[in-house]
């Protein structure tokens, strides 16, 4: 038991990211939305026009993953274990039924470079070449239009069963 003694919240879900000698490298966490009611529960960041944006897709929605967070340490940053605890992710959203998923797409705006810019490139690309789309509008240099908007990434889930050669091995 956690929470002060009560049970974890069964919607949650999470999981470790492990380099190639199984060692975590970082994590991620997530939970599973039946309504646009509970999203708020855990993507902090939401406001009308975020919801507008969710609801204008015409493709189905719930149950919706919502990916609380996703971190992995500097150190071992740009090698794929990002993406391999992303497709990891997706691969248990759909097991646990989900029609579709929704981030924050964040950015450190305490990093040494002091470069929010360039973070926000990094992570922006992190999401896009890994099948997520922005709902937010970007200008002519490719970044959001007004960065006190919240900031969120949707991506629909393919309800197949994927084989093994696609399946990502979860953790140990």
């Amino acid at each position: 038991m956690v929470n002060g003694g009560r049970p974890p919240d069964p919607r949650c879900f999470e999981s470790l990211i492990l380099n190639d000698c199984g060692n975590p490298v970082g994590f991620w966490k997530a939970a599973v939305c039946e309504s646009r009611a509970e999203l708020p529960t855990f993507l902090y960041k939401f406001d009308d026009q975020v919801f507008a944006a969710i609801e204008s897709i015409d493709s189905p929605l719930w149950p919706m993953a919502a990916l609380i967070e996703i971190d992995v340490e500097k150190d071992y940053r740009n090698f794929g274990y990002g993406s391999a605890g992303l497709a990891y992710f997706v691969q248990q959203a759909i097991v646990r039924n989900c029609k579709s998923a929704l981030t924050e797409i964040g950015f450190e705006t305490c990093d040494i470079s002091g470069n929010e810019e360039s973070e926000l490139r990094k992570n922006l690309h992190f999401y896009g070449k890994n099948g997520w789309t922005n709902l937010f509008e970007l200008d002519d240099d490719d970044l959001p239009i007004d960065l006190h908007d919240p900031l969120h990434a949707y991506r629909q889930l393919c309800q197949s069963t994927p084989s093994s050669a696609e399946t990502p091995h979860p953790p140990e």
